[in-house]
């Protein structure tokens, strides 16, 4: 799956201390029915108002287990300005792990992530979309431009 993606100014946003670390989702896929949290691969996304980026985050569910670290923090795959273009590219590698990369307009790598191996995957299951999620709603409209590549 690839898209060329662009956050708009009004992406960025607060929310309280205890929701900052919330994720949000650009898109991804599932496999088997309900099983986005079984086993799943999505490009999350959130503003980082200290540095004033976009994160794009490596947010997977593999055999029932989130990707987070002890910290309960999802590896971030690149850090981009607002209105900037970028391919966000997902992947099951050969070798039966899922990979992330994002590149520029240019097609320079901006970051990448590879997951641990996968257990076997039903060969059926969603592709999942753009939300603002974590637990609560978006706090005003955003915007972001996606072209799937």
């Amino acid at each position: 799956m690839a898209w060329q993606v662009t956050f708009a100014r009004d992406c960025e946003y607060q929310l309280p201390a205890y929701n900052r670390e919330d994720v949000n989702k650009l898109f991804g896929l599932s496999f088997g029915l309900f099983a986005v949290h079984k086993n799943s691969a999505r490009f999350g996304w959130r503003w980082n108002p200290g540095n004033e980026r976009i994160e794009l985050l490596a947010y997977c569910y593999i055999d029932g287990k989130r990707n987070w670290n002890e910290r309960l923090a999802f590896p971030v795959v690149a850090q981009i300005r607002i209105g900037e273009t970028v391919e966000c590219r997902l992947g099951i590698h050969a070798n039966g792990f899922y990979y992330f990369t994002v590149r520029d307009t240019d097609g320079k790598s901006l970051g990448m992530h590879l997951t641990d191996k996968l257990p076997d995957l039903p060969r059926y299951g969603l592709t999942h979309s753009l939300y603002f999620g974590g637990a609560l709603p978006a706090p005003h409209d955003m915007h972001v431009t996606m072209s799937k590549l």
